[in-house]
């Protein structure tokens, strides 16, 4: 069920091409932005003004993959001596000190081979709008002041289910189940209506705005891999290796990472430019001036201004229905027809799964899949305390793996 209906392949346009989309090209190749931790920000006034530089802006940034990749990190605590002097007098106090055993990365990059897709929030969803609250539009379309705002607890609600749909690997256009089928498919359907702008609809929105400091922000979101399920089956092949009895007490922490997170366009004042450099902002701190800019963005009418209402997702896998089949197909039934059938290079489709409107097939890389693939090197890492970037090692025997296959399921 979807929250975010319209969605769009990266690189199409709405603009016909001619003359017209050569000349935003030329504007736009010298625009000046920076990477400033994980965002892409430009404070160009051209793209504060108008909509089809904005948007070319916008799509060539936005479709570029991000860096995506793992990090698997194991310390333990050791208790240890050392000499203090207080008061002239020498002492022995103790003190914890944690001990890095293993700390590598997997780069993950490679597999966003699917075609990104933008998209944009649809009207009942709690966002940025134009103001510095998040707010709703359930009546389509209206002016800032017009945009229900929302709650504490609605606002929290929203950024609870994206934290959590982020690590189920959900699209990030989806909305909170109200029930599990547990079938395939379920990520394409909606009972929702899509949503009453488009994204150039919110660039206009944007352009228009008198307000003087004001952002707008597309998301880059890697999705597809439940990252709760396989970061457990990574913990339990960590600890199968003996290294928990080896270091009691021992702690691994694992974490998906992307970068850059998303792209910003803000306005071109001075002001604006402060909230985007830590230091200006400790600067202008020291002086006490920043909390009052602080303040007056967030309360003053026509001061402040969010718009966090679009995005980009990159898929590391996902379901598509399979053509030639139907409601109550099997994937048995479906895995003979695609075999007799000349061409149809049935040995490619691996992952079939019945589920609503038919056989659906896994398009990207399963989750069971590459740990099958990176296990063995995992264990290795974990075993002779690597660090770095860890480089894949093949295992030339075949042997049961309990752990993939209860990622199979997903």
């Amino acid at each position: 069920m979807h929250n975010h209906f319209v969605t769009q392949a990266a690189g199409s346009d709405n603009q016909e091409p001619g003359e017209a989309g050569t000349q935003v090209e030329r504007e736009t190749q010298n625009i000046k932005y920076k990477l400033s931790g994980d965002k892409i920000i430009s404070h160009d006034p051209l793209l504060s003004r108008d909509v089809p530089s904005l948007s070319y802006f916008l799509r060539a940034h936005g479709s570029m993959k991000p860096n995506h990749w793992l990090s698997i990190r194991g310390t333990h605590s050791e208790t240890r001596t050392r000499t203090v002097y207080r008061d002239g007098r020498a002492e022995t106090e103790t003190y914890e000190d944690t001990i890095v055993d293993f700390d590598f990365n997997i780069d993950l990059s490679h597999l966003l081979e699917l075609d990104p897709f933008f998209y944009t929030v649809a009207d009942n969803v709690p966002a940025y709008r134009g103001s510095m609250r998040m707010a709703t539009e359930e009546n389509g379309p209206t002016n800032i002041e017009g945009r229900r705002l929302v709650s504490s607890d609605e606002k929290s609600a929203q950024k609870r289910w994206l934290k959590e749909s982020r690590r189920l690997g959900l699209p990030p256009w989806m909305i909170p189940p109200s029930h599990q089928t547990g079938e395939r498919g379920t990520e394409q359907a909606t009972s929702q209506s899509p949503p009453s702008r488009t994204i150039e609809n919110w660039l206009a929105d944007y352009c228009a705005s008198q307000r003087t400091i004001k952002d707008f922000k597309l998301r880059k979101v890697v999705y597809g891999w439940n990252q709760d399920a396989l970061t457990q089956s990574i913990h339990e092949l960590i600890w199968s290796t003996g290294y928990q009895h080896e270091q009691p007490g021992a702690s691994v922490f694992i974490k998906f990472h992307s970068s850059p997170t998303s792209v910003h366009v803000r306005s071109s004042s001075f002001v604006s430019k402060i909230f985007s450099s830590w230091i200006l902002i400790a600067l202008f701190s020291l002086i006490l001036v920043f909390p009052f800019l602080w303040l007056w963005r967030r309360y003053w009418p026509e001061a402040g201004g969010k718009w966090g209402v679009s995005g980009v997702g990159f898929p590391l896998k996902r379901w598509e229905l399979l053509g030639g089949t139907f409601p109550g197909d099997t994937v048995e039934a479906a895995r003979a027809r695609l075999s007799a059938t000349p061409g149809s290079q049935a040995e490619a489709f691996k992952r079939l799964q019945a589920g609503l409107g038919g056989v659906w097939v896994l398009q990207g890389t399963h989750e069971g899949d590459w740990f099958r693939a990176w296990e063995y090197s995992i264990r290795l890492a974990v075993r002779d305390r690597q660090g770095g970037w860890l480089n894949r090692q093949v295992y030339d025997r075949v042997h049961p793996n309990v752990l993939a296959s209860q990622l199979d399921r997903l």
